[in-house]
């Protein structure tokens, strides 16, 4: 969590360390020095573009303003040799909690360290901010941090909308997608699309738990769906799937290519004794 209180004596600190009255530091963002006295007493916070702002003022990256574990680095905006950093004040009425939209923490992804990018983020979850556009995030998180958020998203009850999941699948661990596949083959109506997007990722067991679905309920799968999917399963499980009246029409040119000679030549003969019948 951030704690507008802190980030408010940062604030402060900085000011009086680079010389400057609440009214210049006022002047020089465009706005009063009322609203600088609130953000300074921990009452208000500014908005994304002042913070941008003020780091840019005090000659500061963003973390130094938002990091909510380490001391105030002052030395980097004082003339001289700067007054010396002092402890934050603790606060006898508790913390108050304060986060960004995830909208804004998108914004702020390209301006703080990857740390405080996973605390804002994790901060916006926790006041109840959807994790639905986490894929643009993921270009400036590392593999590790990412898979972690994902699973937070996947955990969610029920599942973020389809467009946001489609932006998340090359993000996706083997396991991870099997999580995912194996959770879409429960909803109900069968999100076909959403499956179909994922089937280039596929790993063996989330390509066996589409197998084992279609098996078990052919019915609710379609020609169209198993021709989209047929070469990302294996061909035996695919042969076994054109034997079904509910599946048998799809395209031979889109689903024969992908079945090995044994079982290329085993659909031939059953539908030559199909029509010799």
């Amino acid at each position: 969590m951030f704690e507008m209180k802190i980030i408010g004596q940062r604030i402060a600190r900085y000011r009086k360390a680079s010389n400057r009255t609440q009214q210049d530091l006022a002047d020089a963002l465009g706005v009063t020095y009322q609203a600088v006295s609130n953000w300074e007493r921990g009452q208000s916070m500014p908005d994304i573009l002042r913070l941008k702002d003020l780091a840019r003022l005090f000659a500061l990256p963003l973390d130094d303003l938002l990091d909510p574990e380490e001391e105030v680095r002052l030395a980097k905006v004082a003339t001289g040799e700067g007054p010396t950093p002092s402890k934050e004040e603790p606060l006898a009425d508790g913390p108050k909690a304060w986060a960004f939209p995830l909208s804004d923490v998108l914004a702020l992804a390209p301006f703080v360290s990857e740390d405080t990018l996973l605390l804002l983020t994790h901060a916006a979850l926790a006041h109840g901010e959807s994790l639905e556009d986490l894929s643009a995030l993921a270009v400036h998180l590392d593999r590790e941090h990412l898979q972690r958020l994902i699973e937070q998203l996947l955990a969610e009850n029920p599942l973020p909308p389809e467009h946001s999941l489609l932006g998340l699948l090359p993000h996706l661990d083997e396991d991870l997608l099997e999580a995912l596949v194996e959770r879409l083959l429960k909803e109900d109506p069968l999100p076909k699309n959403l499956l179909i997007a994922a089937a280039p990722f596929w790993g063996d067991g989330a390509a066996g738990h589409v197998e084992a679905a279609v098996a078990e309920n052919p019915q609710r799968f379609s020609a169209p769906f198993l021709q989209s999917i047929s070469a990302f399963v294996k061909s035996e499980a695919l042969s076994s799937f054109l034997n079904h009246p509910c599946l048998s029409s799809a395209d031979p040119q889109a689903v024969l290519p992908f079945l090995d000679p044994e079982n290329l030549d085993c659909w031939i003969q059953r539908q030559l004794r199909a029509r010799q019948k």
